[in-house]
């Protein structure tokens, strides 16, 4: 296994579920090779310098196909406590552990009303985001990725960059849709709120609703593929 940075933030709770986050796939899940679909090469090992994945090979833009949706269980009722489109960048290596970074989520405030969690050190805001770590892997004869997120209220108060954030586990489907043309998302989710992917390690409290493209365009030219080891 190549070697991969991680980066670690403090876990704190604020405000209950303002911040969020998920990540490990299941115990059962396959190793994955993954290479430029361009090249044919292995993707290169992924070290994040200054917010951005250094001398990655494969690196996608993730869009939305519609807003995502945060639920929250509260033992009587499911209530929608999120709503926001998002646009993400994507760097992986080849054993398929990688990164996102450069997160815009919209609308800021309103129905979205959570921001990415950045770095709490001093200097001029707005602070960069933290990037989140994911891994690709082959779980039931399909693909899983297992991504850790992390979001804080959204405020207009430059006080509140800089909040970490709460570790929450959740494994979404990777889809090949043809010539390498990737969907993300989590299972069916009905109206009441039932379905999607819980955070486990809440103890299914809260559950995470969306479906994103892999999107090509001029900074992001290539797909990747995806072997199954």
């Amino acid at each position: 296994m190549r070697a991969l940075r991680t980066l670690s933030t403090a876990a704190a709770m604020v405000g209950g579920l303002l911040l969020l986050a998920f990540g490990a796939p299941a115990a059962s899940a396959q190793a994955v090779e993954m290479s430029n679909e361009t090249t044919g090469e292995h993707c290169s090992d992924v070290t994040m310098v200054g917010h951005e994945p250094a001398g990655a090979s494969c690196t996608v833009r993730i869009v939305s196909e519609r807003p995502y949706t945060l639920w929250l269980h509260n033992g009587m009722a499911e209530v929608a406590f999120s709503g926001c489109s998002t646009e993400f960048e994507a760097a992986f290596n080849e054993d398929g552990d990688g990164y996102i970074y450069n997160q815009v989520l919209t609308p800021e405030g309103g129905a979205c009303g959570r921001e990415p969690c950045d770095e709490g050190e001093a200097g001029s805001t707005p602070h960069k985001s933290l990037a989140w770590p994911v891994s690709l892997s082959e779980s039931g004869g399909g693909l899983v990725l297992a991504w850790t997120f992390c979001l804080y209220a959204h405020s207009s108060d430059p006080a509140t960059e800089g909040t970490a954030g709460t570790p929450c586990q959740v494994n979404v489907l990777v889809t090949d849709e043809g010539n390498h043309d990737w969907e993300v998302g989590t299972p069916a989710m009905d109206q009441n709120g039932n379905g999607g992917a819980p955070c486990t390690n809440l103890g299914g409290a809260v559950e995470w609703d969306g479906h994103w493209l892999v999107e090509r365009n001029e900074n992001h030219p290539d797909s990747f593929e995806v072997e199954h080891l």
